[in-house]
């Protein structure tokens, strides 16, 4: 059996498009913020290389979620993308509590508590806690 090359000419022409895609992509995904693949990947690495633990790791992935601003300098980052769901991340956590030390625990837990708020609306799938007045409340534009 005889191997081919493949072809770049009128009959392979599919192949230059291709090629021309990525290259004319290219640079905007360069320019992308920080994901949440990006982000998992780069506590997947400090994970490998033994800067953190599995346990500082999983916090990180909590912070990134309900506290940014918590996060360590060079894992923050203004133009992130935000987190389409934590579903498994909390899936994880609950699985594994059990092995977590107290601190960590805690720390999660606190970001998973309901917080209270002046005024609730309940819908089939979820529950929305918001204030009117104080620090976080809703603007008055926004009240209607």
């Amino acid at each position: 059996m005889r191997l081919r090359r493949p072809r770049f000419g009128p009959r392979g022409s599919g192949s230059w498009f291709v090629l021309l895609a990525l290259v004319a992509f290219a640079p905007a995904r360069a320019a992308t913020p920080l994901t949440e693949s990006g982000f998992a990947s780069r506590v997947d690495e400090l994970r490998e290389t033994g800067q953190i633990t599995w346990e500082e790791g999983l916090l990180l992935q909590f912070q990134r979620v309900f506290a940014p601003g918590e996060l360590p300098a060079g894992l923050r980052s203004d133009d992130a993308i935000p987190t389409k769901s934590a579903t498994g991340l909390v899936w994880e956590f609950e699985r594994m509590r059990g092995g977590l030390s107290i601190p960590v625990r805690a720390l999660i837990e606190g970001y998973l508590a309901p917080r209270s708020a002046e005024h609730e609306y309940v819908t089939a799938h979820f529950r929305f806690a918001y204030d009117t007045s104080g620090e976080g409340a809703v603007p008055a534009e926004d009240l209607d």
